[in-house]
């Protein structure tokens, strides 16, 4: 179902395990304080051309991030 998070866990016969459904890392993916600023910038640029209906490839080409990130 779209827009609904699901565990990251194998299902057994009783249901989920105890996995949690999401997972965070403290020290926040491995980047410095300043790397996280730039990718949150980067996200926010990104999210700002989606709402303005652009083509993802050139989402892709201009901010120059994968294309399954911006999908």
């Amino acid at each position: 179902m779209p827009g609904r998070l699901r565990p990251a866990s194998l299902r057994d016969s009783r249901g989920w395990r105890g996995y949690a459904w999401f997972v965070r890392y403290a020290d926040g993916g491995g980047l410095t304080a300043e790397g996280r600023a730039r990718r949150e910038k980067v996200r926010l640029q990104a999210a700002q051309m989606l709402a303005t209906d652009a083509d993802p490839v050139q989402i892709v080409r201009s901010l120059r991030v994968s294309t399954k990130s911006v999908y």
